[in-house]
């Protein structure tokens, strides 16, 4: 399977949640890990948009997460878009997409 990493920093860069998936689908949006048999089960926020903002360090970033899918538009650059799973846009609208998801 793919394995696939995600750290999110609080505002006084203390380490909220780190999350190391490696990826053995068994449902839409069930992730278990062969290894240790942990299962990680994200069906309840599947068709959620998470946010997270972070203005430390003169760097104004947001950041957006739809689990388990491509939901978040991005800006990429001259009026065009694409989608992702992970994105990030600073505080010029700069986007940028950190991860997509590849249906498992």
């Amino acid at each position: 399977g793919n394995c696939y990493s995600m750290i999110i920093m609080s505002p006084t860069q203390t380490i909220l949640l780190v999350i190391v998936i490696c990826q053995y689908m068994t449902d839409a949006c069930t992730f278990n890990d062969q290894k240790t048999g942990y299962e990680l089960d994200l069906t309840a926020l599947a068709y959620t948009s998470l946010q997270y903002k972070n203005e430390e360090g003169g760097k104004n970033y947001t950041y957006f997460y739809t689990p388990c899918r491509n939901g978040e538009e991005c800006k990429i650059n001259e009026g065009n878009t694409d989608t992702g799973m992970f994105v990030r846009n600073d505080n010029n609208d700069n986007c940028e997409i950190l991860a997509n998801w590849d249906g498992g």
